[in-house]
């Protein structure tokens, strides 16, 4: 299996809804034998349609606004994360091992066996009191540092994640448990000391580019050749397809709570 790598790192402003309309395109133009590696990081709130259903979303929204975070939403289910210079997305694109399990067993594997050099404690299970919680979150010694989710389409699969890296995760967390606080919504108890960055967990400052690095590694490790690729060298007018895609979704969401 070959791979391509899209490293979009260093640029922290990153629009979101680009980076999400590369993954859009790679999983729409998927080519055989093949997985694609995308790397990117933004600012801001990404929220999904779990918290976008919340009866007093818009008093939500405003506080998330008031603190300075940009909103951005997908289709999809989901809870809140944050994203900021501490912290990294990865997302994997390849052909569907033909069930969800199985498809969330291999990325864990892979983000686990990439880390391993930071640590051995790696496990992966619902951790209660982090925000945006699931059966695919991974963590050290309880403490929640990446979550995961996937998305197919037809045979082939999308799967991506954040990893908390370095920074603050506390104010993170802080801000996550503000939000649901201003709506009075108490499904998703956020408790503080649940979460925690790679930095925090392995006692040693661990950067984006450290992280970047040792997942590259694992992806040289997986697959036969290794080739780097750019917006530029998409289709043109496929790409187009999934910029306006992204964005219409995201628009009809973000038109439905006017």
């Amino acid at each position: 299996m070959k791979a391509i790598l899209i490293n979009e790192l260093n640029d922290v402003n990153t629009d979101p809804l680009i980076s999400t309309a590369i993954d859009d395109y790679s999983l729409r133009n998927l080519e055989d034998n093949t997985i694609v590696m995308h790397l990117f990081q933004h600012k801001g709130v990404n929220m999904g349609t779990d918290d976008i259903r919340i009866k007093n979303i818009q008093k939500g929204l405003d506080y998330y606004r008031q603190h300075g975070q940009e909103v951005t939403f997908r289709q999809s289910g989901g809870r809140s994360i944050i994203a900021d210079e501490g912290v990294i997305s990865m997302s994997l694109t390849f052909p569907s091992l033909g069930d969800v399990k199985l498809n969330y067993d291999y990325y864990s594997d892979f983000i686990t066996q990439a880390l391993a050099p930071l640590s051995t404690d790696i496990k992966t299970y619902e951790i209660t009191g982090a925000y945006c919680p699931g059966d695919s979150d991974m963590s050290i010694n309880g403490q929640k540092f990446c979550g995961t989710a996937q998305k197919q389409l037809g045979q082939r699969v999308e799967m991506d994640c954040y990893i908390a890296v370095n920074g603050d995760q506390t104010k993170r967390s802080k801000l996550v448990k503000g939000f649901y606080d201003v709506m009075e919504y108490t499904d998703i108890p956020i408790v503080l000391d649940t979460m925690a960055t790679l930095s925090d967990l392995s006692h040693q400052h661990v950067s984006i580019d450290d992280v970047s690095k040792l997942l590259i590694s694992e992806l040289k490790k997986r697959t036969s050749s290794l080739h780097e690729r750019t917006i530029e060298s998409f289709d043109h007018d496929k790409f187009e397809f999934s910029v306006q895609h992204i964005k219409r979704k995201h628009n009809l969401v973000k038109g439905d709570l006017k």
